[in-house]
């Protein structure tokens, strides 16, 4: 697992947990979910444009599928 995957994963479910914890509503879960990944993205980005990382396509695509899995959850939890 690279540290994006691990980085996000690990934001992600503290963010859930928090939800739960303070009564969020699952909107409010999914939105900040968002930024997280659009943060994410982001850092990528920067990581790839300064030579640390060189295929910034699958590096997209991991963090894509990974952010519609957690959206995947939530949409299951507010049903």
């Amino acid at each position: 697992m690279n540290k994006y995957v691990y980085d996000f994963k690990q934001q992600a479910t503290n963010l859930q947990l928090i939800g739960l914890i303070e009564g969020s509503t699952i909107r409010d879960v999914r939105v900040a979910l968002k930024f997280i990944y659009l943060d994410k993205q982001i850092l990528i980005e920067t990581d790839y444009h300064s030579g640390k990382i060189s295929s910034l396509m699958w590096f997209y695509r991991t963090q894509a599928r990974l952010y519609q899995t957690y959206m995947s959850e939530l949409k299951t939890c507010g049903s």
